[in-house]
């Protein structure tokens, strides 16, 4: 009986006072009016219900679609709804073309707009009110772009009907907003067809309706088509052409069909929007050598790159190992040929490994490229681990069973494995660095096929390989080693401190990462882990009388692992700082809408892709871009320099390295006005102060 009493008292009150419960504040921000609506001023549980963020903008001021076109980011809801209710994706309305006098072209919204989403509530309620929490943030544009954020509360009945608002303003707004979401079927059979330059989009009515008048076409993805070039619309026979340019800047995706909203105004003026999504059709490529040069250049360019990658600072480490395959067993043909087998297999495996991995996370949608691994502070720790291990044995403070240093009595049966695990680790210590001709081909990798992609990665692999099999497989160059003799101990130990300083750059890496804590966490696992082996090492000598120390032993190691990969685990990803170059680099974190604006105002802008991890991407930045000149002709110029740090993931620096055709750092691009038009080029991966300094000096000509 209350029950029902209070939902009698709830209507009256939803009749009487309408607003009551459905009502928002309006929040200004950002040259922008923001109110978050209800079409319902009362829901019922499992029945869908609709809402809109009303954004109403100040005389010549905009904000985006969820293509912003050249520049500009989308508007952003985020829910924050009760135990089972669940919203739907952004229900954008059609978006109007926005040009600047810099020849920039963009997708978004004038004077005001409605982005409808829909909410279901949960299939059973107990409260008789909810409350709906949102916040919104926006980008708002006119000569300068503003950032703009509001948060939002709704508070709604629950009752068994569902009641719609009764002011007709409200219901207004939210029929026209329907009206103007795009339909998802085309009502003509389409189809497309591209060739190096355009893109044409061929549409037939089976019955002729009235006639169009204009067509725009807004694609879902940026890379696509040049969104400031001209849309070409004509009539042909019975039906009507539509012609895109094609993106020329930037990465060229593997397009298999066009996606996006096609705007249509008719004779009477009436406007419909349609979504199409349809194959496209390329022209059959022949098999002549023409066609197949680019390919078969990559291919070099990868050998090369590989071939390269063997003399970077990364592979150092590991490949100085193999100097004493080379001392100890010169004079051995068969384990030597046994060895250089072993090594390519497991250096080719390695790659091809990659590129899958590569290829399946780029086809789930993942944004990724080379050196992907070490954005992991898991795998950081881990090959922390595995190197520290390595340099104990060097140092013959234990015997751990690292597949470097196989007795001799098995080296029959055991070196191909330990040829092969080497070449694996090899590859794994590779990929922080980039060599010369080798980002050109991963460049090249990005806009392929799989198969493309797996021969460009096999490729690299057999360039790695290749100077250790040359001098497997030649006794002329093995005659000028030295003959085995004791000073191999010494030298032995020696190479232990090459990887105990691959270990410092990883701590280092890892401080980039996580906290402080985690550094030291992990660096009382490496003493915990030694402490461990060198007790195995005394109990394996005690035999059954060493089974505490034993024991004890291996408490150690296991503590040394469980402790830090837990913790790395729990703490936070680092955001970590750009800081002010020590000889007066002044770097601003890289940010889209900075990006923009510094084109807008004719500047020239430096972007320095890097990571703490690449090895490439730290020697360019002290030896090069810290010369005094380097910072003295920049600050002469008025450069802007923007650094984009993808030590830990960063989808935004991701998509910003794909625009650019690369998956890979360190990448440096000079972007800059040329004749009311903005250029960019990318540099070399190795810099040189003279490179960059004629490079400027060719810009400002």
């Amino acid at each position: 009986m209350k029950k029902l009493f209070f939902k009698l008292l709830i209507g009256s009150l939803l009749f009487f006072y309408p607003a009551f419960f459905a009502s928002a504040q309006v929040v200004y921000d950002a040259h922008t009016k923001a109110e978050l609506i209800s079409e319902n001023i009362s829901i019922a549980p499992g029945q869908t219900f609709w809402v809109g963020l009303l954004l109403k903008h100040d005389k010549g001021w905009h904000t985006y679609w969820q293509n912003p076109g050249d520049s500009g980011i989308p508007t952003k809801i985020t829910w924050t709804l009760p135990e089972g209710f669940s919203a739907s994706e952004i229900y954008w309305q059609y978006p109007t073309r926005l040009h600047d006098s810099e020849g920039i072209t963009s997708y978004g919204y004038l004077d005001e707009v409605v982005l409808l989403a829909k909410i279901t509530p949960a299939a059973q309620i107990s409260e008789s009110t909810v409350t709906i929490k949102a916040r919104a943030d926006w980008l708002a544009c006119e000569v300068p772009c503003v950032p703009g954020k509001a948060e939002f509360s709704l508070r709604l009945a629950v009752l068994n009907e569902p009641q719609i608002a009764v002011e007709k303003e409200t219901q207004e707004i939210f029929n026209t907003a329907r009206t103007k979401i795009p339909v998802e079927f085309f009502p003509y059979r389409v189809k497309a067809k591209a060739d190096d330059d355009f893109i044409h989009l061929i549409f037939y009515p089976d019955d002729i309706p009235q006639a169009i008048r204009k067509i725009e076409f807004f694609p879902f993805y940026e890379n696509i088509v040049t969104h400031s070039a001209e849309q070409k619309f004509e009539s042909v026979g019975d039906g009507y052409q539509f012609t895109l340019s094609r993106n020329k800047r930037g990465s060229q995706p593997d397009i298999k069909k066009l996606e996006g909203v096609a705007v249509v105004t008719k004779d009477d003026n009436s406007v419909v929007a349609w979504q199409i999504e349809t194959p496209i059709v390329f022209p059959k490529e022949t098999s002549s050598p023409q066609s197949t040069a680019p390919l078969l250049v990559m291919l070099a360019f990868a050998f090369l790159g590989g071939v390269i990658l063997n003399l970077m600072p990364c592979v150092f480490p590991v490949l100085s190992l193999k100097v004493l395959t080379f001392v100890r067993y010169a004079q051995k043909k068969t384990v030597l040929l046994r060895s250089a087998f072993g090594y390519s297999l497991g250096v080719v495996l390695s790659f091809a490994a990659l590129a899958g991995v590569l290829i399946v996370l780029r086809e789930s949608g993942e944004k990724i490229g080379w050196g992907f691994q070490f954005q992991s502070p898991y795998f950081v720790v881990g090959i922390t681990f595995l190197l520290f291990i390595m340099a104990l044995n060097l140092f013959g403070i234990s015997s751990f069973n690292i597949p470097f240093f196989v007795p001799r009595e098995k080296i029959t049966q055991m070196n191909f494995n330990e040829a092969f695990l080497s070449g694996v680790l090899a590859t794994i210590v590779a990929t922080p660095c980039t060599a010369p001709f080798m980002g050109t081909a991963l460049s090249f990798a990005l806009t392929q096929t799989a198969a493309v992609n797996m021969l460009i990665f096999i490729f690299l692999g057999l360039g790695m390989a290749f100077p250790f099999v040359v001098l497997c497989l030649s006794p002329g160059l093995l005659k000028f080693l030295p003959k085995p003799g004791a000073w191999m101990e010494d030298f032995k130990k020696f190479l232990g401190f090459p990887l105990l300083a691959t270990v410092i750059w990883l701590l280092w890496v890892l401080a980039g990462q996580k906290d402080a804590k985690a550094v030291w966490i992990v660096v009382l696992g490496l003493f915990l882990v030694s402490l461990g082996l060198w007790l195995n090492n005394i109990a394996a000598k005690r035999g059954a009388a060493g089974m505490f120390l034993r024991f004890f032993s291996w408490t150690c190691i296991v503590s040394a692992v469980i402790l830090p990969f837990k913790y790395v685990g729990l703490a936070e990803n680092k955001t970590i700082p750009v800081e002010e170059n020590t000889r007066g680099m002044a770097w601003i974190p890289y940010e889209k809408g900075l990006l923009e604006q510094a084109k807008k105002d004719k500047k020239i802008i430096f972007i320095d892709f890097t990571a703490r991890w690449c090895l490439t991407c730290q020697v360019n930045e002290r030896f090069v871009l810290a010369q005094p000149e380097i910072i003295r002709k920049f600050k002469e110029l008025n450069v802007v320099t923007i650094k984009a740090d993808w030590t830990n993931r960063d989808e935004n620096i991701s998509k910003a390295l794909a625009d650019l055709g690369r998956n890979s750092v360190p990448v440096y691009v000079f972007i800059y006005p040329v004749n009311g038009k903005i250029e960019q080029d990318v540099l070399p991966e190795v810099l040189t102060p003279s490179a960059i300094i004629d490079h400027l000096n060719k810009i400002i000509k």
